[in-house]
């Protein structure tokens, strides 16, 4: 850019020189003359300022040809300076004219000379416009290299893991707006830069003050983590009620199989009552059975159904009827286990819901139409400035998972885009 202003007056001054050479052909006193000339000499000094401004311009040099320009401003400033220039040429004509007819004297120009000079300003004119085409289409890509860094970034702030990151970028975030508060305070008087000046200040504001963007997202993290504890302590209470069910069945059957042993050593001892020993080790046997099948299996297997439903994240799953046993207490402390999860689930996605929420109205008091894209150019989130000054009257087609090829081709058909 600071090449930009160089090439732009060293059009102007190719004008004025042009402009003088051309007046002096046709001058009718040597004080028109002198003051020709001293305006040709002014312009050609500047001219020479802007060459050496350019040739210092390291940037420049890497896609810009000067030498093509420096030709033709040597040709033009050639007719004006040295042995046989245009002004000594009119003087000498003056001269020599008779006193009578020196106010009408004319300079005995030829067309050649006239077509020469027009010829170097289209030539200049056309170099000057191929250089000021050559930076702005380097400053077009550089602009465009800035927007997708400070992309980068917004998402990376996004993505922020833990608060040690978000500490470190706040910290580069602070240096930053340091240097560019002294930046901004250099142009601070300037009115053209006003715009630019508010602009960027309220850019700085969305990372200061209590509600910026990374207590923001210090708070989001906070609330994840927390959900993540709760989930944690969640399976580890589960776990432990699995082990006691499974304790429970062990024992049962352990004195079964003990109850029956008894039954068989008293059958084996008395002969006699072998056959109401029997009898009755059939009827214990088939009590234990339906009791253990029917009360006890029945009542675990659902009690354990319903935990491994809730580990699995399904805290709406029915949980078995209590009774006064160890079976019943622990189906109700399995339902006061329940209630927990989904009171600490609904709280955590309230404390979720608020931190975005609180996001999204950062996002909509900025006065600018702001935008987030996702890697797939899906629209993510903006506000309602965006709607407004880009794409009135769209709002069912820019809303969040739209792609931007669909929103663009929409503004087209629409009539949003002149060309």
């Amino acid at each position: 850019m600071k090449g930009l202003l160089p090439i732009l007056l060293l059009r102007v001054q190719a004008n004025n020189m042009a402009k003088a050479i051309d007046a002096a052909r046709t001058a009718t006193t040597p004080e028109q003359i002198d003051s020709l000339w001293q305006a040709f000499v002014s312009a050609n000094s500047v001219a020479s300022r802007q060459f050496k401004t350019l040739l210092k311009n390291e940037a420049l040099a890497e896609f810009l040809d000067i030498e093509p320009v420096k030709n033709i401003f040597k040709q033009v400033a050639s007719l004006g300076v040295g042995d046989g220039n245009v002004f000594d040429r009119r003087i000498q004509s003056l001269a020599t004219a008779d006193n009578a007819a020196a106010p009408s004297a004319q300079a005995p120009a030829t067309s050649s000379e006239a077509k020469g000079i027009a010829t170097l300003e289209v030539d200049l004119d056309r170099t000057l416009n191929r250089l000021i085409t050559l930076i702005r289409g380097r400053t077009a890509t550089e602009g465009f290299d800035i927007n997708q860094y400070v992309s980068e970034t917004l998402n990376t702030m996004a993505m922020l893991e833990s608060e040690r990151e978000i500490d470190t970028f706040l910290v580069n975030f602070e240096r930053v707006v340091g240097e560019f508060d002294d930046i901004l305070d250099k142009y601070e008087g300037d009115p053209t830069m006003s715009p630019v000046i508010k602009s960027a200040r309220r850019l700085i504001g969305l990372g200061g003050g209590d509600s910026n963007l990374f207590a923001i997202r210090v708070e989001e993290l906070e609330a994840i983590a927390r959900g993540r504890r709760s989930l944690s302590e969640n399976l580890r209470l589960i776990e432990e009620l699995s082990t006691t069910a499974s304790q429970i069945v062990q024992a049962t059957r352990a004195d079964s199989a003990q109850a029956a042993g008894a039954a068989v050593g008293s059958l084996a001892t008395s002969g006699w009552t072998l056959s109401v020993a029997a009898a009755t080790g059939i009827l214990v046997l088939l009590m234990v059975w339906i009791y253990v099948r029917h009360s006890l299996g029945v009542r675990l297997t659902a009690l354990s159904s319903s935990m491994l439903a809730i580990a699995d994240g399904n805290l709406q799953t029915r949980v078995p009827a209590g009774g006064a046993d160890e079976i019943g207490r622990m189906a109700e402390a399995l339902t006061v286990f329940r209630g927990t999860a989904v009171e600490v689930e609904a709280t955590n996605l309230r404390e979720i819901a608020e931190a975005r929420r609180r996001l999204t109205d950062a996002i909509e008091t900025i006065s600018e139409g702001f935008s987030l894209y996702d890697a797939e150019d899906r629209l993510v989130i903006c506000n309602r400035r965006y709607h407004e000054q880009l794409y009135p009257g769209m709002s069912e087609v820019v809303k969040p998972g739209t792609s931007f090829e669909v929103i663009i081709r929409g503004a087209v058909a629409r009539g949003l885009v002149d060309e």
